[in-house]
Order: structure tokens, then sequence, then C-alpha cells
């Protein structure tokens, strides 16, 4: 035999409570209980509701969070890539460019002076708007923010 779950049984009591209520005389203290009763298991049919839409709303919202937090670290990769990119392509300029014959020795040194300045700006010690005044007036390059990007 199947098992019925809750949602069933409280269906199939509160339509047999229904159907007895019609059975009873009005204004007798029996069809006053039964109506009490019967209050009583709507009450439990609308508790039960909630917990299964609460259920389904804190799945719904673990699922977005997860669809949210995969997208961000899609994004976070994708950010990453191009700046490893972008360090590839500055050293190489530098090596052909500007160091062809003592990039070997010079590129370490450039490398440590880089990450010198990577910590400063991780410990607020760097202006980054002198930063970008600087690349615009020396380098004839602009960076703006874009929002929502």
């Amino acid at each position: 035999m199947e098992e019925k779950n809750i949602d069933e049984l409280l269906s199939e009591e509160i339509a047999a409570q229904i159907k007895a209520l019609s059975d009873l005389q009005s204004g007798t203290k029996e069809k006053s209980t039964a109506i009490d009763d019967l209050t009583k298991l709507y009450k439990l049919r609308i508790e039960e509701n909630k917990s299964v839409w609460d259920a389904d709303e804190k799945y719904n919202r673990r699922m977005m969070d997860g669809e949210s937090v995969t997208k961000d670290n899609d994004f976070k990769e994708r950010q990453i890539a191009e700046q490893v990119k972008d360090r590839y392509f500055r050293v190489e300029v530098l090596m052909d460019h500007y160091w062809p014959k003592s990039y070997a020795k010079r590129i370490p040194e450039f490398t440590e002076h880089v990450l010198e300045y990577y910590e400063k700006w991780q410990n607020d010690e760097l202006d980054m708007d002198k930063l970008k005044e600087d690349l615009w007036v020396y380098g004839g390059v602009r960076l703006e923010e874009v929002e929502g990007k």
C-alpha cells in the first residue's frame, strides 16, 4: 500500500470533517467542537504549506546565490587571465623595445619594483589617482571606470 503524505492526509481529514459538519445540528456543542477541530486542521494545513513554501524559497535562494557566485568566479577568472596577459605583454615590450640587450639583468629588478608598488597599493600607501594622472600626462592613456562591469 502506498503511503500518503501529510498534505493528502490533511485534505482527506478536512473533507471528512466538512462532510460530518453537515450532519450535525446548528447551535450544538458538538457542532461547535467540530468547527473548532476543523479550524485547527486548516491552521495546520496553512502552517504545513508555509513550511513547504519557505523550504522552496530557501532552495531557490541557494540556487540563485550559487549561480551568482559561479558567475562572479567566472568573471574573476577571465579578469585574472586578462591581467596575466597584460603583464606578459608589458614584459615583452620592455624586452623587445627598451632592454633588448640587458633584459636578463633588468627584468628581475623591474619585477621587484612592480611587487613593491603592489605592496604599497595594498597598504594604501600609493595614490591611484596620481598614477592615473601620470599615465594620462606622460603616456597619453586615460583609464575610466565603467559602471556595471
